[in-house]
């Protein structure tokens, strides 16, 4: 990666970062870590996503991804669906509850 590549990648994760702090703070109905919050925003993006290329978009190993998955599942947010096309992925959806606290 070349040296303004990587301080771009700074930059732009230094934002995510304010950002998600801002949006804990308006928003004291979502007390998710922003890891989670995260996750979320990438299967709103793109439903039907799966884990690997969640992790791929959010630069992070996708072993981390599928605890946050995991996570979010339990609480209820993100449902899994099996892949149509290959029985042993999953692709990823918000609940109706994760739609309606991303709304608010």
């Amino acid at each position: 990666m070349t040296e303004l590549a990587e301080r771009l990648l700074g930059a732009v994760q230094g934002i995510r970062r304010v950002v998600r702090r801002r949006v804990r703070a308006d928003v004291p109905s979502f007390p998710l870590p922003g890891a989670q919050v995260e996750v979320l925003r990438v299967v709103a993006d793109h439903p039907g996503v799966g884990v690997a290329a969640a992790a791929r978009e959010l630069h992070l190993a996708a072993n981390s991804v599928s605890t946050l998955v995991n996570q979010l599942v339990e609480a209820g947010l993100l449902h899994r669906e099996p892949d149509p096309l290959d029985r042993r992925a999953t692709r990823l959806e918000l609940t109706a509850a994760a739609t309606d606290r991303m709304a608010a």
